[in-house]
């Protein structure tokens, strides 16, 4: 994994935009997120805002998996690919509720996951 801070874009005419981030690029990690989208600092732009996934698992025999589990969530302004659900906890157990947090820009109105 890797902990990003910032990146420093400058061009070769002396402009500079920076772009901050303080997350990890990692599968095992905080958002456990590989790929992001990082917003110019100071600089109108997208809205960055917290999706709450809840996933309740099945009561019927053999229901919860130990498998990873991915989400796609589609909306009115964009979409979110190929999220991994994973926390601290044991996840997708028969039975259960579950809680994942996404952070992402702003896709509007969810029509599809």
């Amino acid at each position: 994994g890797w902990f990003c801070d910032d990146v420093t874009v400058e061009s070769s005419s002396g402009f500079k935009w920076l772009f901050p981030c303080r997350r990890w690029f990692d599968a095992y990690e905080g958002d456990k997120l590989t790929e992001r989208e990082l917003l110019v600092d100071g600089e109108p732009g997208p809205a960055m805002v917290n999706y709450e996934v809840i996933v309740y698992t099945g009561h019927k025999r053999n229901s919860g998996t130990d498998a990873n589990v991915y989400a796609t969530l589609i909306g009115t302004d964009g979409r979110i690919d190929k999220v991994i659900l994973d926390n601290s906890k044991s996840n997708f157990r028969k039975g259960k509720e579950d809680h994942f947090w996404i952070q992402s820009v702003d896709i509007g109105e969810i029509k599809q996951f």
